[in-house]
């Protein structure tokens, strides 16, 4: 299992939108994504 995370900038300002994607090298499935969405105070902390 492995995860693909992809950042993307949303909207105005510093946001972030990180989308992961759970792959499963094996049968070379992909699971539900999952996106986050990461703003200024998480990326001041970073």
């Amino acid at each position: 299992m492995d995860y693909y995370c992809e950042f993307i900038a949303a909207g105005s300002g510093n946001n972030i939108l990180r989308i992961c994607v759970l792959f499963d090298n094996s049968s070379g499935s992909c699971y539900q994504p999952v996106a986050e969405l990461v703003t200024e105070a998480v990326i001041d902390r970073l």
